[in-house]
């Protein structure tokens, strides 16, 4: 975690009862020989999440997930045996901008799905946990 925002959300996606949440996870993308990092894994009922973050501005993020939600297909059975993702269903894909106080979430095509705006960290934490 590099930024403090992306501490809080860290903290929010506990609270939120996910089995497994890892934060500055590293997939490396073997097609380009390179790293992809991604902000917030967490997992719950064989459903991975994905979580990119920024502090003010989401517009474009949909493209960073839909790479991200690549590797994974494209990694899966190395990625299953890992203790973080373990066996699972689905992927669901989420940006969220701090400052905004926004979370949308996204298709695997990069279409939006839902936008969720939340007024504390309280309410974030209730919209985390009903997922």
């Amino acid at each position: 975690m590099k930024r403090a925002y992306e501490g809080k959300f860290h903290s929010a996606l506990l609270f939120a009862n996910f089995e497994k949440v890892n934060s500055g996870y590293i997939l490396y993308n073997k097609f380009y020989n390179k790293e992809c990092e991604i902000d917030h894994v967490a997992c719950r009922n064989k459903i991975i999440f994905i979580f990119e973050g920024k502090r003010t501005n989401i517009k474009g993020v949909e493209k960073q997930l839909i790479k991200i939600a690549g590797l994974i297909l494209n990694q899966r059975e190395l990625l299953e045996k890992n203790i973080i993702f373990g066996i699972f269903n689905s992927i669901r894909l989420f940006a969220y901008s701090w400052k905004w106080q926004t979370l949308v979430e996204y298709n695997l095509k990069g279409e939006i799905k839902q936008t969720l705006k939340y007024e504390n960290n309280k309410q974030l934490i209730e919209f985390l946990r009903n997922l």
